[in-house]
């Protein structure tokens, strides 16, 4: 599924703002995965959290191919009485036309450009179109490193930080910006030029995962360099990490919910967390 969003905010493109709508927009125009999400449910609001979306302005047309489409995601979705609030985090941009050009495929209708609401469309964005997307540059204040199978733990603490607008790189995060590229280089760079700081969740799956292996290559190397509390071991288990220098310090998460973590990070920051 994926969110297509149409704002009569002319500066919605600046993604850091709240953005709202009325509660009777949402859901207009959607496909039958619309059937299985509640606005009234945490679940379903993590779901169209972790969603890719589209946000343009109201009143595109066939004279505005050139107009600037947002491609992202969202974070602090809220119902608070008749509306509905929202935070929008940009990765990309395409072009209207590039949009119309899969406009069938995307079961969008041309009146939907026209007024403001949010439709949640089945299936997924069409290759095609993703490979129109131009990358955002975007810098991370942290970067995380982890197994597949501790995915539900980093992504509770990954949601805790972007909910306190804290910008977070991990692959799941970024897979529709991430199609089609060498993942290991895309991980370097990101450590090497956008990270202020890398956690990395350490544990037995970690420890014999081939990928990880590359991504924490990287982050040793960094580490190595000089830069001064770069690489930020989160202990999940006892596994020993091979490469793992015993100077650098790590915490010990395990039998810790993921609340106690983001909290670590957040203070690294310099952060305190916000009540919601």
């Amino acid at each position: 599924m994926f969110n297509v969003i149409v704002t009569s905010d002319l500066e919605a493109q600046e993604t850091d703002r709240r953005l709202e709508m009325p509660v009777d927009r949402f859901g207009e125009r959607s496909g039958f995965e619309i059937d299985g999400v509640s606005l009234y449910d945490p679940a379903s609001m993590r779901l169209l959290e972790r969603s890719p979306a589209l946000l343009l302005r109201e009143g595109a047309d066939e004279d505005t191919a050139d107009e600037t489409v947002f491609v992202g995601k969202l974070r602090n979705v809220r119902v608070e009485m008749d509306r509905i609030a929202f935070r929008f985090s940009e990765s990309g941009r395409l072009t209207f036309g590039d949009l119309q050009a899969e406009g069938e495929r995307l079961n969008l209708g041309r009146w939907e450009f026209g007024r403001t609401h949010w439709s949640v469309k089945d299936g997924c964005l069409p290759r095609e179109l993703l490979e129109r997307v131009t990358r955002t540059p975007i810098e991370y204040d942290v970067a995380f490193s982890f197994a597949s199978e501790d995915g539900e733990y980093a992504d509770r603490v990954i949601d805790l930080l972007e909910d306190q607008g804290v910008r977070v790189y991990a692959d799941r995060l970024g897979e529709v910006m991430l199609w089609g590229k060498d993942l290991e280089e895309h991980f370097a760079a990101v450590v090497r030029e956008t990270g202020r700081h890398c956690v990395v969740l350490v544990s037995e799956h970690y420890a014999r995962t081939v990928w990880s292996q590359e991504e924490r290559r990287e982050a040793f190397l960094q580490a190595a360099a000089g830069r001064d509390e770069f690489l930020l071991p989160a202990r999940l288990d006892h596994a020993e990490l091979p490469g793992l220098s015993s100077s650098v310090s790590a915490v010990s998460v395990a039998n810790r919910p993921p609340e106690v973590l983001g909290d670590m990070v957040l203070s690294k920051l310099g952060r305190l967390r916000r009540s919601a």
